[in-house]
């Protein structure tokens, strides 16, 4: 498993705001309770083969580079399209800050946040819009059915005041 970093550093009315997205990606066909930290997968519950989900742009992709394709797809979407400028309304204070969302793609390739564990409620609300707005993915399959797979996806903040 291997989890990639991107690093975004943006001006901000004089101060930096620098966004670190770890992907970190696996499936979890049943266990709705499985803890993870942003250095694991989450493994399949099944010994049943579960093809990853696919992100458009990724059609035809190597069946074995499709889930590296998604990774870097949803990763460079959230880089794109998060608000930066939140940390300032919010207060978030100077350093290294970090949230982790537990999401979903569902049976349909939706995208369905789980939880997002921050203090900021600000925040958690522009999480759940930006992964709302997230393109409809292609599930991923099991015996030839959709099937819903869940993810882990922490981002470091490096505020800068």
């Amino acid at each position: 498993m291997k989890i990639r970093k991107k690093i975004k550093a943006i001006a901000n009315h004089g101060k930096w705001l620098m966004v670190i997205v770890l992907v970190s990606c696996g499936t979890d066909q049943h266990n709705t309770n499985a803890e993870t930290d942003s250095h694991s997968t989450i493994s399949p519950s099944t010994s049943q083969p579960i093809s990853a989900p696919i992100y458009r742009g990724c059609e035809n992709e190597p069946p074995e580079n499709r889930s590296a394709c998604l990774q870097n797809n949803i990763r460079q979407y959230i880089h794109k399209n998060f608000d930066v400028g939140l940390a300032k309304t919010i207060g978030l204070p100077a350093g290294k800050n970090r949230i982790t969302v537990s999401f979903e793609i569902d049976e349909k390739g939706q995208a369905n946040v789980l939880a997002v564990d921050t203090p900021y409620p600000k925040l958690k609300a522009s999480i759940i819009k930006l992964f709302e707005k997230l393109p409809v993915i292609k599930p991923a399959m099991k015996n030839h059915q959709p099937t819903s797979v869940k993810y882990q996806l922490p981002i470091v903040f490096m505020w800068v005041d």
